[in-house]
């Protein structure tokens, strides 16, 4: 013992304690202590204190290499254990390599797409300031188009607003360009992608320009700012400034810029030209807006100050109060429902790498009982519970890493397929920062830590005495865990097993619901004005045709006429109300085209010059404007006076996501050159490809000057739900991974339990029992189990569905047979694995089994 005032310095005992071999630490601490207070003694304390730290310093060096040293030896130690067990049990190892792989690749895919989807608009210079202009409905529903008026009104009564623009789409009106080059035939198409927008746009938004300048692109009304796609597509390799496009053969634009549109940008416009008209009393509500604010501005002052705006300015009373609300930029691609599948990806990219993570814990801890009298001898000879952890951690991250390296094969395999589900361009590098491969690193390091930590906690637990005799104590306490985790593992698996089949089943419910028309051998052409001037010329000649039905012209697609007004007056209606009805121009013929049912009255004849004047209306409309006998009752759609003919039968106008809403119908020859936008024509089922070379032909003749182009309807039906077709392959694939993983698991998990029983097998089969029995006897748990997690799914899985149900107005019911067969699924898939190494064990020589260990 030393004296108090004579022992060596806190600071320097704690730096020798960390730079001494564990080994001998205590030795050497005593040893030097014992100096130190004999020279403090014979020579003073000062003297000791300058010999003690001058001992460290010389020591340091060599106590450094020493260390490392010990820790590579350590290191190559540990490496030929970890390399030893992978030879020895490579079942396991190929078992779990797989399931890590399979799992880490899932997550790195996701990964990039998760990171593309946060990534949008973050490139625009004034991204912090920029806002899009919203309304909430009375109903809670977030708008993202707002009326043309709102953001120049809110610029002038607001001085926090610097700069606006709206999006004016010429969508709703047939667009096609021509450019006429020195040499060759014009280059003509039709673009659907043709916007004007306020001055201040390319100030505000920070597109980069290959050609021209920001600054002065939309200085006149004539100029016209491109897209580098759509420079090719019209000039080739030429430079395109100062080019001249003709729009619909009568106006001349002057290309003045040629941008690049970033794929993460949630704008996508093809042709920007300048708005040249006064749309402060246009309150027509079909476009964005977007607003840039001073940095200064309070955000929720600002927000509470610009609520009432459209309840304020808007010219007719509105039935409910509509809040004027604004959306960060950054913020506008993953609203109004798409944040929902971010949350989804994620989750499923988590459940499938947790379960590989599983896998690697119940084979490691199964078996355990073939390390456990390692672990005893290990720390018989001295060895210290932390270096046994960190040796299975070591073993884990291994692995991890090794899975690592293969699931980047795996997923530059897979690729394709997650872009074509997403319809993106991603590639396995799509995002070349340090920040991206710190993520893939902590990935690493995450999988390997976590899939390790039990394994290496729960098998150096044991004493050394316990460790050297039978492990039973340790079985019950691996069951719990074990049960636990395939539990989980299967739960997950057939979760999403049954919100595979309730989507399925809402997509064939879409599919199959009788729509109130008829789409099929309709095609649709894209109108023009000349074709509109010599309409009727280009119908009477195509009637030449006996292979033509019907044909008509409206300004939309029957399933998607999303064209909402209230400009609708009608007998007896409620003086405050304002309306809310969607409306349909369209021309003769149009409900036989679509064989749509007339329920009262008749449809639009030409036998009556005055159905230019009057309306047929659906049932919904008939109801909402209250009127029992609507035949004869006089309606009034944008000032024009008429009666009502008809009432046809409810179709969905719309996808069945929304409701059927009330509907009128007009042929007013006045709204045509505005509006009509599409041709649609019935042909018969024979000399499909005949017939439209005949169209064809007749459509050049009658307007020369622009292209001809054509669809078939069913196909825009089928685009109405792409979402859900994509969802329905990402929770299948999905759904395969997991139960892929999970019977990875099983399977190692079965070859472990006929290997741990292998003499009581070799019993059984010596006094008679069957191959069946044996496979029934090694099968019963893994049912329980799967049992189990059925249980557990079904309820989660039903509200899950439950909640997605309702994004769809016409949906199909929750039925208990989609659940049976996510169990019948489950259990046939997980016997599989079981059912295997039964067989495998009951089909073994009992001489041999018991002849075993």
């Amino acid at each position: 013992m030393t004296k108090s005032g004579r022992t060596p310095p806190p600071l320097a005992e704690k730096l020798l304690g960390f730079l001494a071999n564990q080994q001998s630490q205590s030795a050497i601490i005593g040893d030097l202590e014992e100096e130190f207070s004999q020279i403090a003694e014979n020579q003073g304390y000062v003297q000791a204190l300058l010999w003690y730290w001058k001992l460290i310093l010389i020591s340091v060096p060599s106590f450094i290499k020493n260390r490392i040293k010990w820790s590579l030896t350590m290191f190559k130690n540990y490496s030929k254990i970890a390399l030893r067990n992978i030879r020895r049990n490579k079942l396991f190892t190929f078992i779990n390599l797989l399931g890590l792989a399979v799992g880490m690749a899932c997550f790195i895919l996701i990964s990039l797409w998760v990171q593309d989807e946060t990534s949008f608009d973050k490139f625009h210079e004034h991204k912090d300031s920029l806002y899009l202009l919203t309304i909430e409905h009375p109903n809670g529903i977030l708008d993202s188009n707002v009326p043309y008026a709102l953001a120049q009104v809110m610029a002038a009564d607001f001085p926090e607003i610097l700069q606006y623009t709206r999006i004016y789409g010429l969508g709703q009106t047939t667009c096609s360009f021509t450019y006429r080059p020195e040499t060759g035939p014009p280059i003509r198409f039709y673009e659907d992608s043709v916007n004007l927008v306020d001055g201040a746009f390319f100030s505000m938004f920070s597109f980069p320009f290959v050609h021209g300048n920001p600054e002065t692109a939309l200085a006149s009304a004539n100029s016209l700012v491109i897209t580098d796609k759509m420079a090719e597509k019209y000039f080739g390799r030429d430079n395109p400034l100062g080019k001249k496009l003709t729009f619909n053969n009568r106006e001349d634009l002057i290309v003045s810029g040629v941008i690049q549109m970033p794929a993460n940008s949630h704008l996508q416009l093809d042709f920007i030209a300048l708005i040249d008209f006064d749309l402060a009393n246009d309150w027509n509500w079909r476009d964005p807006a977007f607003i840039r604010l001073d940095d200064k501005t309070s955000l929720p002052e600002f927000q509470e100050k610009i609520a009432g705006t459209l309840n304020e300015k808007y010219p007719h009373q509105l039935p409910g109060t509509f809040k004027v609300k604004i959306l960060p930029l950054e913020e506008v691609h993953l609203s109004f429902g798409r944040r929902i599948y971010v949350y989804i990806f994620s989750l499923i990219a988590i459940f499938i790498l947790f379960i590989a993570c599983i896998n690697y814990m119940n084979l490691a801890t199964a078996n355990a009982s073939s390390r456990t009298r390692e672990v005893g001898l290990r720390k018989v000879v001295g060895a210290k519970r932390s270096q046994l952890i960190y040796q299975f951690l070591g073993e884990s991250l291994l692995m991890s890493a090794a899975a690592f390296v293969v699931s980047l094969g795996l997923a530059r395999a897979l690729l394709f397929l997650l872009n074509s589900l997403t319809a993106k361009n991603l590639t396995l590098f799509s995002f070349h920062s340090p920040l991206f491969y710190g993520y893939l690193l902590g990935l690493i390091l995450t999988v390997g830590i976590f899939s390790g930590s039990y394994p290496a906690f729960y098998l150096t637990s044991c004493k050394p005495i316990e460790s050297l005799h039978a492990t039973t104590k340790f079985r019950s306490n691996r069951s719990v865990f074990r049960v636990t985790t395939v539990v989980g593992q299967f739960t997950l698996s057939v979760l999403l097993i049954a919100c595979t089949a309730v989507v399925f089943k809402q997509l064939h419910y879409i599919q199959n619901r009788p729509l109130g028309m008829k789409t099929d051998h309709v095609i649709r052409i894209r109108s023009n004005p000349a074709l509109l001037r010599r309409f009727y010329s280009f119908q009477n000649e195509l009637q030449n045709n006996p292979n033509i039905l019907q044909i008509t012209r409206g300004q939309a697609d029957p399933f998607n006429e999303d064209y909402k007004t209230s400009g609708v007056d009608w007998d007896g209606k409620d003086t405050a109300m304002s309306p809310n009805i969607r409306y349909s121009i369209t021309d003769f013929g149009f409900f036989e085209t679509f064989a749509m049912e007339i329920v009262a009255g008749r449809s639009f004849s030409r036998k009556y010059r005055g159905d230019q004047r009057n309306y047929v209306i659906n049932q919904a409309a008939a109801k909402y404007m209250g009127m029992e006998n609507p035949l004869g009752q006089r309606l009034s759609f944008w000032g024009n006076e008429g009666q009502i003919i008809g009432v046809v039968k409810d179709f969905h106008h719309v996808s069945l996501h929304r409701e059927i809403m009330p509907h009128i119908f007009v042929i007013n020859p006045r709204f045509y050159s505005n509006w009509i936008k599409y041709v649609f024509i019935k042909i018969g089922s024979q000399n499909v490809p005949d017939t439209l070379r005949f169209i064809g032909d007749v459509s050049e003749k009658i307007a020369p000057d622009f292209p001809f182009a054509y669809t078939f309807l069913d196909q825009g039906i089928e685009n109405l739900y792409e979402s859900e077709q994509r969802l329905g392959k990402i929770f299948t694939y999905f759904a395969f991974l997991a139960i892929f993983i999970s019977c990875l698991g099983i399977l190692g998990l079965s070859a472990y339990t006929a290997e741990q029983r292998t003499k009581e097998i070799g019993i059984r089969k010596v006094l008679g029992s069957s191959a069946a029995g044996i496979v029934l006897l090694l099968s019963k748990q893994f049912s329980r189990w799967v049992l189990l997690a059925n249980i557990i799914a079904w309820p989660a899985a039903y509200y899950l569905m439950h909640k997605w149900l309702q994004n769809f107005a016409y949906r199909t019911g929750l039925s208990l047979y989609l659940f049976a067969l996510a169990g019948f699924l489950s259990f046939f898939i997980a016997a599989l694995p079981t059912v295997y190494q039964s067989l495998k064990a009951a089909h073994t020589d009992p001489v041999e089994t018991l002849r075993y260990e």
